[in-house]
């Protein structure tokens, strides 16, 4: 695989280069200044002690959900900073002890996922040119997410009360290691993007556009904004794509955690948000008609699977 890159690299080098250069543009205008910061502040948290805080305040909903209480801070995170603040948060967490390996890859299912900054400046308004499908979008992949928790998830291990205090490290100071936590990420963003970019411009994976959109989210959400295909954009934006996925395995193996669990939540909770905006679309059409059928249906398999889960114990 690696050998047929490189050889087509080598073979159409005009159009990898305009490709490269498209992705460098694209991760440093767009992305970065999206993710970099929220990466840099949630690591701060969890350096600095705030993690406990808010896992013991998200500890009623995510233990009810059957969630470790700590996955609530690397999915806000994940929410606020996009693609791979999730998986970043949860080696954090996982290196500061305040989670083991088995519960870090068991969050990986449900806590990357693409940014609310990113959905509405460039998913919205740029490529849409309407912010309510980036925000529709951002919110029917989000809670797809959660459900995809259901499905995967090794239950909760942990109640508020076990959740203690750590010793508290100055703000600066955990801001200080949160930015250099981040940098590698950053670096990581940008060379994802110009290496994804120069490689579909010279497979000229344009000329399929699901493959391009599997390949690379950002480019196969802008094909469907061209559309106005929502159902196959959410799809798009809840996978991430093969260049998400190559970010946040970086991430992943500097803590050696598998990205097995992540893979199968990306997989499920990109299902889900199709399917459910497909049928909403086809159902209501307009965007904030779908955006309601499609929540009253996320809560409805939310609280159905809670129940068949509850009927299988009770038997």
């Amino acid at each position: 695989m690696f050998l047929l890159v490189a050889i087509v690299l080598v073979l159409f080098p005009h159009q990898a280069a305009e490709g490269a250069a498209e992705g460098l543009r694209f991760a440093l205008e767009r992305v970065i200044v999206a993710i970099l910061p929220f990466s840099a502040i949630s690591s701060a948290m969890v350096f600095s002690g705030y993690a406990q805080k808010i896992g013991k305040l998200a500890s009623p909903i995510f233990i009810r959900l059957n969630l470790n209480p700590y996955g609530a801070i690397a999915y806000i995170a994940g929410l606020l900073g996009g693609y791979p603040t999730g998986c970043r948060t949860v080696c954090d967490m996982y290196r500061e002890g305040l989670i083991d390996k088995a519960d870090a890859e068991s969050m990986l299912c449900y806590v990357n996922n693409g940014g609310l900054v990113f959905a509405m400046n460039v998913t919205g308004i740029a490529m849409w040119k309407d912010v309510r499908a980036g925000l529709y979008i951002f919110f029917v992949s989000a809670i797809s997410a959660l459900i995809a928790s259901q499905l995967f998830n090794r239950g909760c291990r942990v109640n508020s009360a076990a959740i203690t205090p750590k010793e508290k490290t100055p703000f600066w100071a955990a801001l200080g290691r949160g930015i250099g936590a981040s940098a590698g990420v950053g670096v990581n963003i940008v060379a994802s993007f110009v290496v994804f970019y120069a490689i579909g411009e010279a497979l000229n994976l344009e000329k399929v556009p699901f493959l391009m959109g599997v390949w690379d989210m950002t480019k196969g959400i802008s094909y469907c904004a061209q559309l106005k295909n929502l159902p196959l954009a959410v799809l798009f934006f809840s996978f991430g794509g093969a260049s998400v996925m190559a970010q946040s395995t970086a991430v992943l193996a500097e803590c050696e955690l598998s990205m097995r669990q992540m893979i199968k939540g990306k997989a499920a909770s990109a299902a889900i948000a199709f399917l459910i905006t497909y049928t909403a679309k086809a159902l209501a059409g307009g965007i904030w008609e779908s955006s309601v059928l499609a929540m009253l249906a996320l809560i409805v398999i939310v609280v159905g699977i809670k129940l068949i889960k509850k009927l299988y114990a009770f038997a």
